[in-house]
Formats: structure tokens, C-alpha cells, sequence
């Protein structure tokens, strides 16, 4: 099958992190493994990110998403009229791209994202490749999660992202939770959407460490500092783990979008500082040896449609520890591969870690619960097949 995923990013070529980047890096490599034909038209890597994707087989057909000099100037001195402007720019830019490809190589069919709407031009072509839309979290998601007010670009997001949702060919998400919230924000039909889950490369159990049974405990957290992803929750329950294990170590992995680790030093003098280690943003190397190394992982989101890092840490057979958010609970089974707390607060989170450090058998049990439904219901092989049975359902529905 000839298939183009058409996004905003795609890791190891235009963007180091990020969901929607990992997944489509995860769902090029799936697919190639099963000798699938898979070109990636995604916007050029800006100088500072190289093109270093371990999907070898796929063929990356970059478009420039730069605005003209002159469109730049104009739309300059409003950030959210220079940000409106981009979207557009980049939604057009792609169309024609995507248009030109097409025409080349007659794909079966397209797969892109409801982040960013990039292809909200394109899709309103009628000579096109079937369009499917995978639905992460949606623009009013993330304006409601981020515990902040909608702006006129962020209404003029949704609306773009409303349109792209019911124009495609067909929907797809990843957890039942969430295509029943997008269900009702948009007045859709169950039936319309169809659930794939993330997929992932999975390391090889010689690969895995063995569980600690004593000395000192590292607790890892994935993810960018900001309000949606509860780095506020974790960095008000650290001291009061602390206090109760000085033994452990705090690990954290992402981009800080808000000075977290300032507010964080500045209100806890007395933590000693190798106890909390901020690593920014890592490369991926570093980011699996991060993985590999911890006895535990966390991240108290206050939504996910997903969670991606669930999934990638129960790979490494870690025990892991959300909230009862979003589509967590479909990927953490409570008491089976890992803890999910009731609310999003610092006190019950403490309790989860506490509980988890001090109970070595119990990492040891979750962590091997951890790996087997990875195995069971995340891999590559599942994205793949699960993917190209939708796929197929789609072309069927345009012949």
C-alpha cells in the first residue's frame, strides 16, 4: 500500500519530542516493517535539528513552512496575527505539496493529525488520496487543560480543527475515552471513529535492568513543565517523598515552559540539590537509557488522550503511576502494570511513590505486568495491522 502521513513534526527529522512527533516516527517504522511504501511530507528541520530518524526505509518529502519575507514584516507585530499567518501559510504550503505528490505517486491513502491542521487545506480538495485524521487532544482541550482562557487564535484554531474533523474521509484516535469526548464537542457518531492504539518499539528483555531491591530509588517523569502535564502536582509532592525517602532521586526529563525549576529551588532551599535533577529536553539515546535506568516512573497529567509515556516506560518494564485522567486508565491497568491515583493531587501522588519505593516486589510485579500489555497491546505489529485495516476500511467507502 502506497501511504502518506502528512505532519506538523516528526521525530528524529524536525522535532526531538512531542506525542504527535513520536507517533508518526512510530507508525513509518511499523509500517515499512510490513513493506508498506510510506513517504512523510513534513516541514523542513530548522538548523539546529538534524535529520537523524531511524525509520531508513521512509521517504521524507520536506516542504519549507517559512513564510515569504514580506507576509512575515506585516503580521509581525501581533504575535497571535503572526501565528494565525504561519498556520495558514503552512496549511497552503503543504496542500501543494501533498497535491504534487499525489499526482506522482497516487497514494492509497493519507494520514495526518488534528494538531496543527495542516492539512486543512488540503483536505478540501475532491481529487485527493482518502484523508484520514488522527484525533490527539484537541485545541480546546488544550486551552481548558492548560488552566487558561481561549484567545481569538485559539478560537480560530478550533474552528479550523472543527472543519478538518468533518471534511476527512475518516477519524481515528487511540482510546475509547477520548472518541467519546470528541464525540460530544463535536456531535459525532461513535461508529465514525475508529480506535488504534499508539505503537511502539519495544527493547529486548536482556535489554531490561533487574529491580533494585534496596539503596537508592530513581523516579523518573517525561514530559514538558507546564500546567496540563501536572509538573505542579509532582514538584509539590518531591519534598514530602523526600522527607519520608532521602534515599531517592528525582529524575526530570523535558522542555520547561515556565521556569518550574527556579519556583521549584526558590521554594524548597533545604531539598538537597542531588536529590532533583532537571535534564531539559534529551536526545533519544539518552532519553531510553533514562527509561532503562529508573525504578519508577510518574507523570500526574491533568489529561492525556493517551499518554505515550506510560507506554513507553512499561516498555522497559518499569511500574508507572498516572491519574485517573483521559485515556490513562486504558493504558495503566491499576494494580496490574502500575498505580493510578483518583485526583490530580500532590498528597495522593506521594503516597503512590512512597508505596512503590519502599515495596521492591511490588516495582518488581508491576514492572513485569508493565512490559507484558505493552507487548499485548502496543506494539509496532499491533500499529501496523490495526492502521491498515482501517486504512483499507477507508478505501473501501471511496470506490
Amino acid at each position: 500500500m502506497k501511504i502518506a502521513l502528512l505532519t506538523p513534526s516528526f521525530k528524529g527529522y524536525n522535532a526531538r519530542e512531542g506525542g504527535i512527533a513520536s507517533h508518526f516516527a512510530e507508525l513509518a517504522e511499523a509500517l515499512c516493517k510490513q513493506r508498506h511504501s510510506v513517504t512523510v511530507v513534513t516541514p523542513l528541520p530548522k538548523s539546529k535539528c538534524i535529520a537523524e530518524s531511524e525509520a531508513h526505509s521512509v521517504v521524507f518529502a520536506p516542504f519549507s513552512a517559512d513564510m515569504p519575507l514580506w507576509l512575515d514584516k506585516i503580521t509581525a507585530l501581533r504575535w497571535q496575527l503572526h501565528s494565525v499567518a504561519g498556520a495558514l501559510y503552512r496549511a497552503k504550503t503543504a496542500a501543494k505539496a501533498m497535491v504534487r505528490l499525489d499526482a506522482a505517486s497516487r497514494f492509497d491513502v493519507v494520514e495526518t493529525t488534528n494538531s496543527g491542521c495542516l492539512a486543512m487545506s488540503y483536505v478540501k480538495f475532491r481529487a485527493r488520496a482518502p484523508l484520514v485524521t488522527r484525533v490527539s487532544t484537541t485545541a480546546a482541550q488544550l486551552v481548558s487543560h492548560n488552566n487558561s482562557r481561549p484567545r481569538w487564535r485559539d478560537r480560530i484554531e478550533q474552528r479550523w480543527e472543527s472543519r478538518l474533523v468533518h471534511l476527512s474521509d475518516r477519524l481515528v484516535t487511540h482510546t475509547l475515552h477520548h472518541r467519546d469526548e470528541i464525540c460530544r464537542q463535536w456531535n459525532l457518531k461513535r461508529e465514525n471513529i475508529g480506535i488504534v492504539p499508539h505503537g511502539i518499539r519495544i527493547p529486548e528483555r536482556d535489554e531490561l535492568y533487574p529491580t533494585k531491591e534496596t539503596g537508592q530509588i530513581e523516579v523518573l517523569y517525561v514530559g514538558r513543565l507546564e500546567h496540563r502535564k501536572g509538573i505542579d502536582i509532582l514538584l509539590e509532592a518531591i519534598p514530602t517523598v523526600l522527607a519520608n525517602q532521602p534515599q531517592t532521586r528525582f529524575k526530570i526529563v523535558g522542555l520547561d515552559t515556565g521556569n518550574w525549576q527556579k519556583l521549584f529551588w526558590e521554594l524548597n532551599r533545604d531539598v538537597p540539590r542531588d536529590r532533583v535533577a532537571f535534564s531539559g529536553s534529551i536526545d533519544d539515546i539518552q532519553l531510553r537509557e533514562a527509561y532503562r535506568r529508573c525504578d519508577l516512573f510518574v507523570a500526574p497529567s491533568r489529561y492525556e488522550s493517551f499518554g505515550l509515556i506510560y507506554a513507553e516506560a512499561m516498555a522497559w518494564g518499569k511500574p508507572v503511576i498516572g491519574c485517573n485522567v483521559g485515556g490513562v486508565p486504558e493504558v495503566i491497568a491499576h494494580g496490574e502494570s502500575g498505580l493510578i491515583i483518583s485526583a490530580v493531587d500532590s498528597q495522593a501522588l506521594s503516597k503512590a511513590i512512597i508505596k512503590l519505593i519502599i515495596d521492591a516486589k511490588l516495582r518488581a510485579q508491576l514492572g513485569e505486568g508493565a512490559r507484558i500489555r505493552v507487548e499485548n497491546r502496543f506494539s509496532h505489529t499491533k500499529l501496523a495491522s490495526g492502521s491498515i485495516t482501517l486504512y483499507n476500511t477507508v478505501i473501501s467507502m471511496r470506490s
